[in-house]
């Protein structure tokens, strides 16, 4: 993030929780996921990454759709890329895209 802040002057990321539907042997799709501790605490099986750099018409964003368990080091977080749009569908957050001001008003 550093060489973006250095390239672009304004980066801002958000990350949040997902709880995805999976499709289990009967077929059919499911959402399931663990719980943890006495406050049965729910664990995602996904995270959602979305990067927006510059302002104005500078702005570029980069969505990433991530599965919640061990990855190999190795693997660039490119494979994960995704569109902003499906982003906002399973996550229910609306993101500010280019055509934002910095003020958040539509051009």
């Amino acid at each position: 993030m550093r060489d973006l802040t250095y390239q672009y002057g304004k980066v801002r990321v958000v990350t949040g929780p997902l709880y995805l539907p999976h499709e289990e042997a009967d077929g059919k799709r499911y959402v399931r996921y663990q719980v943890i501790g006495s406050s049965d605490v729910a664990v995602p099986s996904h995270f959602f990454k979305v990067v927006t750099v510059g302002e104005g018409v500078r702005t570029k964003q980069w969505a990433y759709l991530l599965p919640n368990e061990s990855l190999d080091e190795k693997c660039p977080l490119s494979a994960f890329q995704t569109t902003l749009e499906k982003i906002e569908k399973v996550s229910g957050v609306i993101f500010p895209t280019k055509q934002m001001t910095s003020n958040n008003t539509r051009n």
